[in-house]
């Protein structure tokens, strides 16, 4: 895998990455990272962890001595999340597993997860194998239920759960975190420009609680369309700032 560096969060989180094709990083990454509300010396498991982008920018908010495990059904890219870690001096392992069979010893204080967004068969497929696996585009793949499920089964009860995914899958979400007992859940709409509905949804719950649903204001990415600057808000997200 030929690879390329970049950074994100004003330049304070390195990545490696593919030159091209395969899994990169995206926005969406770093906008499911400022939901994480990880703190000094707590665990952090980013599932499907890609290149690692949203864990190592969880690690990076939460502190230096934050342990992070990434669990990711690709070999090459398992192995790239342990260099992405050692390049930003965090803690971490790495386990190349799948969603729907990982299980823990020790429950973790909090998963952070950007699951596939797509469904099989209602879209032109990428040709490329890697991106398949992420965007959920190959058969017999994981859906959104054994994500949800997989963060039941390893966070510790109150611990947890950030995700990203779209906007109008915000019914289903709701069902799946209700059916495995999430609570306190909170929602942030991201809309592209201030008069088109939005596109991504941040989800933030935790397992075990029972406080109602709070839905924030939304963050609106672009001020106008054609114009591609990010808002104050979107800028400030996208340099460290935790949602809250």
């Amino acid at each position: 895998m030929e690879l390329i560096e970049t950074t994100v969060l004003n330049g304070q989180v390195t990545i490696f990455q593919p030159v091209k094709g395969g899994l990169r990083v995206t926005i969406d990454s770093i906008f499911c990272a400022s939901a994480c509300p990880a703190k000094s010396g707590e665990t952090i498991c980013d599932l499907g962890a890609g290149t690692g982008v949203v864990g190592l920018c969880a690690g990076f908010k939460a502190g230096k001595d934050a342990h992070l495990t990434f669990v990711e059904v690709q070999q090459d890219y398992s192995d790239l999340c342990l260099k992405n870690a050692f390049e930003n001096r965090i803690e971490a392992d790495s386990i190349c597993a799948d969603v729907r069979a990982f299980k823990t010893a020790d429950k973790i204080d909090h998963v952070v997860c950007n699951p596939p967004y797509l469904e099989m068969d209602n879209h032109f497929k990428s040709p490329d194998v890697a991106r398949q696996k992420a965007l959920g585009e190959e058969e017999n793949g994981a859906v959104l239920n054994d994500w949800i499920s997989c963060a039941e089964r390893i966070l510790k009860h109150k611990g947890s759960l950030s995700l990203i995914h779209r906007a109008d899958a915000l019914d289903d979400i709701l069902i799946l975190l209700k059916r495995y007992k999430f609570g306190a859940i909170e929602a942030w709409p991201l809309y592209p420009y201030v008069d088109k509905p939005a596109h991504r949804i941040i989800i933030r719950a935790y397992l075990g609680r029972k406080t109602k649903l709070t839905l924030h204001h939304g963050i609106i990415m672009h001020p106008s369309e054609g114009n591609e600057k990010y808002t104050d808000k979107a800028q400030a997200v996208l340099s460290g700032e935790l949602l809250d």
